[in-house]
C-alpha cells in the first residue's frame, strides 16, 4: 500500500529554489514580496519565513502555499509566466511528486544544481547543519 505524499527535505529544497528562481525573475526582493503578499492577501509572511523557505530550510505550512499562490509570482515558466502554480502543485514538489509537464525539464535542472546529500551520515549533517541555521521558534 502507498503511504501519503509527505514534504522531504529535498523536496523543501526543490521549492526553494522555485520559489528563489520567480521572485528572481520579478525583479523583487524579499521586502517587495512580503508588501505584495500583504497587499493582495491582507496576511503577513515575515522575510525570515520567506528567506527559510526559499534555502529550503522550513517546511512550507498549507496555508503559506496558499498565500503564495494567490499573490501568483510561482511559474511553471518563469520566462512565458502563463498559468501559476496552485497550492497543490508548490505541495506536490515539495512532497517530489510533481506531474507538470513544463516542471519536468526544469526540476531536472534545478536538482543538478542542488547539493543534497547522498549517504545516511551526509543526511545528517545536513540535517544539523539545517537545524542550526534555523531560527528558534519564540
Amino acid at each position: 500500500m502507498k503511504g501519503p505524499h509527505l514534504i522531504t527535505e529535498y523536496g523543501k529544497r526543490l521549492l526553494g529554489a522555485i520559489l528563489k528562481e520567480c521572485r528572481d525573475s520579478q525583479g523583487w526582493s524579499l521586502d517587495d514580496l512580503v508588501a505584495r503578499i500583504k497587499e493582495v492577501t491582507g496576511h503577513k509572511l515575515s522575510k525570515t519565513t520567506l528567506n527559510n523557505l526559499e534555502r529550503g530550510y522550513t517546511t512550507p505550512t498549507w496555508d503559506t502555499l496558499a498565500l503564495l499562490s494567490e499573490v501568483g509570482y510561482v511559474f511553471a515558466d518563469p520566462a512565458s509566466r502563463k498559468k501559476p502554480l496552485t497550492a497543490h502543485d508548490m505541495f506536490d514538489i515539495a512532497s517530489e511528486q510533481s506531474t507538470l509537464p513544463k516542471q519536468a525539464s526544469r526540476i531536472k535542472k534545478i536538482r543538478q544544481g542542488l547539493d543534497f546529500p547522498k549517504t545516511t551520515e551526509d543526511a545528517e549533517n545536513y540535517a544539523n547543519d539545517t537545524f542550526a541555521l534555523s531560527p528558534m521558534p519564540t
